[in-house]
């Protein structure tokens, strides 16, 4: 890896590198690599929303903010990166020993927000899941390559196989954050 990037850095570098030039202009949306995170809990979703003025928020925030004080950072290893069925170019990370466990953010977030979703409404069912969105697909694999040849949902797979081989073992820290 190269001194001195963010992983931020190099799977944004990887997926324009790697993956963009498989793909029809258009195809694709890219999440921008300033705002890549790993969401571990939901204090609302459109499943069951939860009202909340800027007086609830604050609350909120504050009980994050005492929830994970007490935990360190989540440390990730990148395991690999898959697209999908729904077209989502997915980041799946491995929790690293030296950091503290999603499952037990998830607990802490949960005991500190009573209002939140229960487990059943919460967005991201898998409770040890660590995952990063890093694009999206926006139109199926079969769409109309830029050079009128249908492009092949097999070009797509290898293409994020490759991301992937490029940038397994990539070390990061999932900062709580409010």
């Amino acid at each position: 890896m190269a001194a001195g990037r963010s992983a931020a850095q190099l799977l944004a570098q990887a997926v324009e590198e790697v993956l963009m030039p498989v793909l029809a202009p258009g195809a694709i949306w890219k999440q921008d690599p300033g705002l890549y995170h790993a969401t571990l809990f939901h204090a609302s979703s459109h499943l069951k929303p939860v009202p909340a003025g800027s007086k609830e928020v604050l609350q909120e925030y504050a009980a994050i903010r005492a929830a994970t004080s007490q935990l360190c950072p989540v440390a990730g290893v990148l395991e690999r990166v898959v697209v999908t069925s729904t077209g989502v170019v997915v980041a799946c990370w491995q929790a690293a020993s030296a950091g503290t466990e999603p499952m037990a953010l998830r607990k802490a977030l949960a005991a500190a927000l009573p209002n939140a979703p229960p487990p059943d409404a919460q967005m991201v069912k898998d409770t040890t899941m660590l995952h990063t969105t890093l694009a999206r697909l926006l139109q199926p694999p079969a769409a109309v390559h830029g050079r009128d040849q249908p492009l092949d949902a097999g070009l797509v797979r290898r293409a994020v196989e490759a991301v992937s081989d490029r940038l397994c073992g990539l070390t990061t820290s999932f900062r709580c954050v409010a």
